[in-house]
């Protein structure tokens, strides 16, 4: 079966910039209507190095440029080159973020 993008559904997108480096992240769902798969799509956007993307769904793959990294292993191992963090320490400034943000303001949602 083929999937397709085009049933995507983003139910959740959250964003952090700053002065070095942007961040989004976006939760959402492709695949078929009948049976869904969740999936994880990371961009970090960092000033003066390019764009790069991580998604981690039905397939996971890297983005940077033209270029494409397929495979679990492999392409977190490129994000992680490509960044220069690892995704865990990523995951641990996000969350850092997110708390910060939501004692700014505490009616905050991240869903935007």
């Amino acid at each position: 079966m083929k999937y397709s993008v085009s049933n995507e559904h983003i139910c959740r997108r959250e964003s952090f910039f700053g002065a070095a480096i942007n961040f989004v992240v976006r939760y959402g769902s492709e695949g078929p209507a009948h049976d869904p798969y969740a999936y994880e799509d990371i961009l970090v956007v960092r000033k003066g190095g390019g764009a790069v993307r991580l998604h981690l769904g039905l397939g996971t793959y890297c983005m940077k440029h033209d270029l494409r990294v397929d495979g679990d292993a492999e392409a977190i191992a490129a994000f992680e080159d490509f960044v220069g963090v690892s995704l865990k320490t990523l995951d641990r400034t996000f969350a850092r973020l997110r708390r910060a943000r939501w004692k700014e303001d505490p009616d905050y949602d991240c869903c935007l």
